[in-house]
């Protein structure tokens, strides 16, 4: 039996309506599927023939994703499937029997580690779900059935065997991230990936992972489940794949996707003065930071590598909000860290959330006051969104607090997703304040005006089409 896999990011799912998302605030860009990246350099590397089908940097409908994958005659389809994605990742493996009747169908992504069970149980046509990560797992599906084996011994998948669901026992971390090889961006189109506003839109762009996990446990974070520690690449494996970026791809804009790239200040300091002494530090970059755990040597030695942007999850403008959802920092230290960011001259994006069960009005309003207080660049607001596998979902479904189980509106970018009954406040209420912070946060005069002369392009590039709907009512 041959080794096919075609693996695909699903479709887009119904267009967005809101009134400020972050594609109009310029904040968005479009990011390679590194995980279906890492998983077929991987598979390659093991002698399986892999094609990769992006279908949202191609702009592909279901239809023509599964006319692309017939051609391939594939004996395994593998999709990486996020909460909002399920029931277009659904109804594509439907169509996709349809067109491949015998082919095998895998589900994999951080939704499926939290929903594995009840995916198998209801869903004839997904006939695998992986677990954790996928490399190896991966793998070894495809030569268990290629030779005819026994499934039962792939550990972190689960499957059916006729009417029963089987879940195997978990796979182990890799402990080493070097052992994998660099991720297969030759079977993406690289061209039409693109940066955020913080690294101008700018390309030739790319995503790259230096550790995987966090330490902390959010309430929210579905990761945290997932992951529970953080392992990180050696800093020389890192900065060889950002030489083979820069070199094969001209690379010019990079953003670390990185749960918290900075956990070990001594492995990142390395690695920052790593990129200058290697010459890639006209890279531009950004990452995500922490609140409480920066300090200036190492926001100096970020600045001097090239860092555009650092990304702080602030969350609320309430202590008793913030301690609820085991954030682990103090309002004082959210403007420490704010001050210390501003002084070694790097871009701030402030990452805020409303609508969380407890929450009241006046501490919303302490969120709005407090993105107006900080010397931030750039707002990122989201709708609070109990994604499965979290703490979050856990408490909502304990208390009755779960309003609809259509997956794909379960989307922090998607402010009328309407998943949680608020004690406090009503899903119209919200969608007001989550205007009214963008409005206030945006049109402050001061702000308008270092703005225009941090980034006069970009005021230029959003400002005509932006102004008109902050100002409307």
């Amino acid at each position: 039996m041959k080794k096919k896999i075609v693996l695909i990011v699903p479709p887009e799912r119904k267009p967005r309506k809101n009134r400020f998302n972050t594609r109009e605030l310029g904040q968005e860009g479009l990011f390679p599927p590194l995980g279906l990246a890492y998983i077929g350099a991987f598979l390659r590397k093991n002698g399986v023939d892999v094609v990769i089908i992006d279908s949202l940097a191609l702009g592909l409908n279901e239809t023509e994703i599964c006319e692309i994958a017939a051609k391939e005659s594939p004996e395994f389809i593998g999709i990486t499937v996020l909460t909002q994605q399920y029931t277009a990742a659904a109804n594509l493996a439907r169509a996709l029997k349809s067109y491949l009747k015998d082919v095998c169908i895998i589900f994999g992504g951080i939704h499926i580690f939290a929903e594995h069970e009840n995916i198998i149980k209801s869903e004839e046509s997904v006939d695998i779900c992986v677990r954790g990560e996928g490399e190896i797992t991966a793998l070894e599906i495809i030569n268990t059935i290629a030779s005819a084996g026994d499934l039962r011994d792939v550990k972190g998948i689960t499957y059916r065997n006729k009417e029963t669901v089987i879940v195997n026992p978990a796979r182990d971390f890799i402990a080493n991230l070097d052992e994998l090889p660099f991720p297969a961006w030759d079977l993406l189109p690289m061209e039409l990936y693109r940066g955020t506003i913080a690294l101008e839109g700018g390309r030739p762009f790319s995503t790259m992972l230096a550790t995987r996990g966090c330490p902390f446990s959010c309430h929210y974070c579905e990761l945290a489940k997932m992951w529970r520690t953080q392992r990180r690449r050696s800093v020389d494996n890192v900065l060889d794949e950002m030489d083979y970026l820069k070199r094969n791809y001209g690379l010019r804009y990079l953003e670390f996707i990185d749960d918290l790239l900075v956990v070990d200040k001594k492995w990142a300091i390395e690695l920052f003065r790593g990129m200058r002494k290697r010459g890639l530090d006209d890279i531009q970059w950004e990452c995500c930071g922490r609140i409480g755990l920066m300090d200036e040597e190492l926001l100096r030695e970020m600045k001097r590598a090239n860092c555009r942007c650092i990304s702080y999850g602030i969350e609320f403008g309430s202590q008793r909000m913030l301690d609820f959802v085991n954030k682990r920092i103090t309002i004082k230290q959210i403007y420490d860290t704010v001050k210390i960011t501003n002084k070694a001259g790097i871009p701030i994006k402030g990452l805020f959330m409303m609508g969380y069960p407890t929450e009241t009005k006046e501490e919303i309003k302490q969120t709005i006051q407090l993105a107006k207080n900080l010397d931030l660049d750039y707002l990122a607001v989201s709708i609070v969104t109990p994604y499965p596998g979290t703490d979050l979902y856990e408490y909502c479904q304990k208390n009755g607090m779960l309003r609809i189980n259509d997956w794909s509106n379960y989307d922090i970018l998607q402010l009328r997703h309407n998943a949680i009954a608020l004690e406090n406040v009503t899903l119209e209420e919200l969608l007001e304040y989550s205007i009214r912070i963008n409005r206030e946060f945006l049109l402050r005069p001061n702000y308008i005006l270092k703005m225009a002369w941090k980034h006069p392009l970009k005021i230029l590039a959003f400002g005509p089409k932006l102004l008109p709907r902050l100002l409307s009512k």
